[in-house]
């Protein structure tokens, strides 16, 4: 009897120990005591604590003990319901204190948490009446063993089991009418939790939007890997292709019937050749729809005279879409903007000579909300120079008082050398100014108005001397009575195609009237009686390719000036010895000397002579005498000029 009577107690004891936990930490002391009432249960759902001590005045739970902490535990009164929810699941640890007059003591249990949350998934149809579910792989599909499918048209409910494909498909018979799938996870008979969270979701009838599939992101990379990005739709399956030869044949490439942003490559391409690519999509039906094509982009970069010549392929748009722009990006960094399919080359200039540039080309697209970019591959460079360079054009071009030289100097990092000659080139060129980086140069403290100047220019860049041009040379207008010449000196290293004189009058400045002289090497102005009594002529000319040079400015007055002196010493000490008008070249002249008896004692119609205060008895007598000045003007009007002058000695 006593041995039956141990045996029951063993027994008891034993079946003590599935609900108790006994382990390291506080669970292995005694004290305590509590019951759940459920040790399996649905997240979300509450479990009820029974405390068993008696004469206990305080009573605390830690609802979640990790079996070996014995300090630093904050423990809660589960006041007033004295209840637990697990919202996720797992297994959880309860650990109970208790203070009675007896001590402290301590009680553990354990309760296992079910997921119970909906279940991921995605319906798509497949055109007439065909639906596909695709359930999602995750870790709330993955805590089911199964999932229940009630198709919500009257049909068996059905179920997916685990190590099934992703999936279900369904045939409805009427597809004009509504229905709602409904669908949860299930768990196997014997556990305290039956199903999860039952998930619905309205039938579409619609086709697959096979047309969403589109390339958003093409780029080739250095390696010859043409990557490409789109978003997939869960169950489509969809192919890449490529085409070499602008899209006349297709290679199929990898596929996936993955869904949301997708990232992938076609290995083993060139570089430097040109691909079109597009997405082929097939539908669970059948149903299989290509994308657009999209054109991967290829950039050329050259290094010449200390500059980078950048050129790539013209974007053949396709149509429905909108070209964007070209961006042009250098060590990563956006350079420049193009707003047309046709700017397809461009020159850096802010490079420096020694260094290595990385270019990249990227194209932009639009369709509506839908956008495609298309990357080339990068290309480096290092600028230098090929030895070719040179300046491709120079003018002079008088300016007032000076002379102003520009040149077309190759790059943007260079030293340019100015040389000068005067009277036509004819004298020793000699250096006059060396320029960084700076293609202009005003020359002054030279007179254009009395001579004509010729430069050559040199430059170098990249450690590179090249030679002098050949000169250029400044236009030199002069007057001569009323025609003016100019030298035949050429202003730029282009043909002159042109002259042209420009007259200005002096009662409007603004006003210059422009008088085209083809090729022609002088010019006699046509004024009258009511043209400006002043004008200022200066000569351009003109190239083919629109280059422009000015001459020097001559002032034409059309009523000459002539100046008379009030008084002159005739004492042969070679000072104020000869009486003469001061006037520019006349076409007629007449200069006639009276005593004040009235008796003519000088006379000339020589412009060049003048008195030297003799008269036929010898030397004239001191004090007053009168003159007489007529001329014709270069518009061959008459005029006339009297007065007085002292003869001193």
């Amino acid at each position: 009897m006593k041995r039956t009577t141990h045996l029951l107690y063993l027994i008891g004891f034993l079946l003590s120990l599935t609900t108790r936990v006994v382990g390291q930490g506080l669970c292995n002391q005694s004290g305590g005591g509590f019951t759940l009432s459920a040790y399996e249960v649905c997240a979300g759902r509450p479990v009820s604590i029974s405390n068993t001590p008696a004469n206990a005045f305080d009573i605390g739970y830690v609802t979640n003990y990790n079996g070996v902490a014995t300090t630093g535990l904050s423990y809660s009164d589960l006041k007033p319901s004295l209840s637990i929810n697990y919202s996720s699941p797992g297994t959880f640890t309860i650990l109970q204190k208790v203070v009675s007059s007896s001590g402290i003591g301590y009680h553990c249990e354990k309760v296992k948490v079910f997921e119970s949350r909906k279940i991921n998934a995605v319906q798509t149809a497949c055109g007439g009446g065909n639906i596909n579910l695709s359930l999602t792989r995750d870790a709330i599909l993955n805590a089911y063993d199964r999932v229940k499918i009630d198709w919500g048209d009257g049909s068996p409910e059905e179920f997916w089991e685990k190590g099934d494909e992703l999936n279900v498909q369904h045939t409805y018979a009427d597809a004009k009418k509504a229905y709602t799938i409904k669908y949860n996870g299930v768990y196997a008979a014997g556990t305290a939790c039956a199903e999860g969270v039952v998930n619905p979701i309205a039938v579409k009838f619609e086709e697959a939007n096979l047309s969403s599939i589109q390339v958003t992101t093409l780029e080739m990379k250095a390696d010859g890997k043409l990557s490409y990005s789109y978003v997939g739709i869960g169950g489509i399956n969809t192919v890449v292709e490529y085409s070499a030869d602008n899209g006349s044949s297709f290679k199929k490439g990898g596929s996936s019937s993955a869904s949301g942003p997708l990232t992938s490559n076609i290995p083993g391409l060139n570089p430097q050749s040109i691909y079109q690519v597009r997405l082929q999509s097939e539908d669970r039906c059948g149903g299989s729809l290509p994308s657009d094509v999209v054109s991967s982009m290829k950039i050329e970069a050259k290094a010449k005279s200390g500059t980078v010549d950048l050129s790539w392929n013209k974007y053949n748009v396709v149509t429905g879409w909108d070209f964007v722009g070209y961006e042009l990006y250098v060590n990563n960094a956006l350079l420049k903007t193009f707003t047309s399919a046709n700017d397809i080359r461009f020159t850096d200039s802010d490079v420096e000579c020694g260094y290595s540039y990385t270019y990249r080309v990227d194209t932009k697209l639009k369709k509506g909300s839908a956008t495609v970019t298309s990357k080339s591959a990068d290309v480096a460079v290092k600028v230098d120079v090929d030895g070719s360079e040179k300046i491709s054009n120079a003018l002079v071009s008088v300016n007032a008082d000076q002379v102003l030289i520009t040149a077309d100097v190759p790059g943007k990092v260079y030293n340019l050398v100015i040389e000068r000659a005067e009277s036509g080139g004819k004298s020793l060129f000699r250096p006059i100014a060396s320029l960084n980086n700076v293609s202009s140069y005003s020359d002054a403290g030279i007179n254009p108005h009395e001579k004509s100047y010729c430069y050559t220019l040199s430059f170098e860049t990249c450690g590179r001397n090249y030679p002098a041009t050949e000169p250029i040379c400044t236009i030199l207008l002069k007057k001569s009575f009323s025609t003016f010449d100019w030298s035949s000196d050429q202003p730029f290293h282009e043909p002159i195609t042109k002259y042209t004189m420009l007259q200005t009058g002096s009662s409007n400045s603004s006003n210059v009237e422009e008088i085209e002289q083809k090729l022609n090497m002088s010019f006699t102005p046509k004024l009258g009686a009511n043209s400006d009594p002043e004008y200022t002529f200066q000569i351009r000319a003109t190239s083919g390719s629109g280059l422009e040079s000015l001459s020097n400015a001559v002032v034409y007055k059309r009523n000459p000036d002539v100046f008379m002196p009030n008084a002159f010493t005739p004492n042969d000490d070679s000072k104020n010895d000869i009486l003469k008008p001061i006037a520019e070249p006349l076409n007629s002249y007449s200069f006639t000397v009276f005593n004040r008896s009235g008796e003519v004692v000088f006379h000339t119609t020589d412009q060049t002579m003048g008195w030297d205060g003799k008269v036929k008895n010898g030397v004239a007598e001191l004090g007053w005498y009168i003159y007489k000045i007529r001329f014709e003007d270069g518009l061959n009007q008459k005029a006339e000029k009297n007065g007085t002058f002292m003869l001193l000695r």
